[in-house]
């Protein structure tokens, strides 16, 4: 993810606006990566997923996901994060993945 969105989850942004369902990934833990970065920088779980938002609801919830104008998606969900942690850098091996990327060295 953009570094800028990156940095508001670890102060105060707990939902994070994606095109698509997290809903398979409800209760795991997930890594925090930077986009183009070689290293995770955190950890989050994912207690759920909402969506797909109605623009009302973009709206209504834009103080958690902060993200301004319209949704960028044509099915917009938000991604709730919970017990996000920092971590001192771990390198990984990036795929050709921009959502999910297996865990710190994975292959």
């Amino acid at each position: 993810m953009k570094p800028e969105w990156l940095d508001q989850i670890y102060e105060d942004k707990d939902l994070e606006i994606r095109g698509q369902s997290c809903s398979s990934k409800i209760g795991k833990r997930i890594y925090l990566c930077p986009s183009r970065a070689s290293a995770v920088t955190g950890t989050a779980v994912i207690a759920d997923c909402l969506g797909p938002l109605t623009p009302e609801q973009f709206d209504e919830l834009r103080p958690r996901h902060k993200v301004p104008g319209a949704s960028p998606y044509e099915k917009t969900f938000a991604w709730v994060l919970r017990d996000v942690q920092r971590v001192p850098r771990v390198p990984i091996k990036r795929n050709e993945s921009v959502i999910w990327q297996t865990g710190p060295g994975g292959a």
